[in-house]
């Protein structure tokens, strides 16, 4: 063993066959924190909360060369169960240590609470710069499911801002088929983050009918902002096109306004639920059609086309008033006013009147047609 002194820290060399060759950093021998000790490798264990799922193997066999040739400078953290360890940070390391057979490994040593643990062994994997974005969502959303953290506290303790925190919770909405193809990295987590913020039933479409569950589909390869006009386009309806009392739409959940709790939007926002849209939109039209009718009782309605009936039609057909089909005033499309010349385009007063008096024909032809449909 050769032992190097700088700055008060103390690195032990240890060579020996199947031992592990490292560092051992010591910065303050009375802060057991800080102290390392190594224990046999096969009386640690990993835990079942920490909140890194995957581990690439190709990763894993470079850390592990790493390893072998510069030791383990970050050792890893564990507290005692009984006989045995768990590790609370550091599962990577562990493994990559075990690859390599080593019969030790330097260890710090915490006496921590379950809370205590849990809180440490998913802070030191969100710390990473690597993180899969689902894996990060779902230690977010284990965070909170605590109770002892909010989205201000978490932006707070990792750096990151309100709305970043908010978005990848967002991809905990996910349905188990996008959350996949995010996880394999066929979809962005950008683009995973816009389609979360629609309900289940419309990811189920966008997934069977644009993405595809291989992730195959055209949409896979658009950016998040196209991915967005196309979902509004094919799945929403725009609730400005609507005349109907909206008071109620701009706090509902289905209003596309309402998504993103950091989003501005303009305008009464756009609609995902078809269904409370066309019966909004029926009871409008038949509250309308009757008022008009109790102010004309000869009133009679027309239906554009043969065959075909909506809902806000039965019910005022239901209602006693007579509907005819537009096809029997052989109407294609309703007369066009003409259009009365202006003195000043003409040089001649002549001119003029000879166009005045062509006007007042067509006005009179206009007038009759219009006198008949009505």
């Amino acid at each position: 063993m050769t032992v190097v002194k700088n700055n008060g820290t103390a690195v032990a060399v240890v060579e020996k066959v199947n031992q592990v060759v490292t560092a051992v950093v010591v910065r303050n021998p009375v802060d057991r924190k800080t102290k390392s000790v190594n224990i046999a490798s096969d009386l640690i264990e990993p835990s079942n909360y920490n909140a890194r799922k995957t581990f690439d193997a190709d990763a894993l066999s470079e850390l592990a060369q790493n390893i072998n040739v510069h030791g383990l400078i970050q050792p890893i953290t564990v507290r005692t169960r009984g006989n045995r360890y768990e590790i609370i940070c550091g599962e990577r390391r562990f493994r990559a240590c075990r690859m390599l057979k080593l019969a030790e490994i330097p260890c710090i040593i915490r006496e921590v609470t379950d809370e205590q643990a849990y809180d440490l062994s998913i802070s030191e994997n969100l710390q990473r710069e690597d993180v899969p974005p689902m894996e990060a969502a779902e230690a977010y959303k284990q965070l909170i499911s605590t109770k002892r953290y909010d989205i201000p506290s978490l932006a707070l303790q990792f750096g990151k801002s309100e709305k970043n925190i908010y978005q990848m919770l967002k991809l905990c909405d996910l349905i188990h088929g996008i959350a996949k193809l995010v996880k394999e990295g066929k979809l962005t987590a950008s683009a995973g983050i816009v389609i979360s913020k629609y309900e289940k039933k419309i990811q189920e479409e966008i997934l069977d009918d644009r993405l595809g569950k291989d992730g195959t589909g055209e949409w896979c390869y658009i950016s998040a902002g196209m991915l967005e006009n196309k979902i509004q386009s094919c799945y929403t309806s725009n609730l400005d096109c609507y005349q109907f009392d909206k008071t109620k739409c701009l706090k509902c959940a289905h209003n596309s306004n309402n998504f993103d709790l950091f989003a501005k939007g303009s305008g009464c926002g756009k609609c995902t639920n078809k269904k409370c849209l066309s019966d909004k939109q029926t009871a409008y039209l038949v509250e309308q059609a009757q008022a008009i009718a109790l102010t004309d009782p000869k009133l009679t309605f027309v239906g554009e086309q043969y065959g075909y009936e909506n809902e806000a039609t039965q019910i005022v057909k239901k209602g006693g008033y007579e509907f005819k089909n537009v096809q029997t005033y052989n109407l294609h499309s309703y007369p066009t006013a003409p259009e009365a010349p202006q003195a000043t385009d003409y040089k001649k007063t002549e001119d003029y009147d000879k166009a005045q008096a062509k006007h007042n024909k067509a006005q009179e032809q206009y007038d009759k047609q219009t006198a008949h449909l009505e």
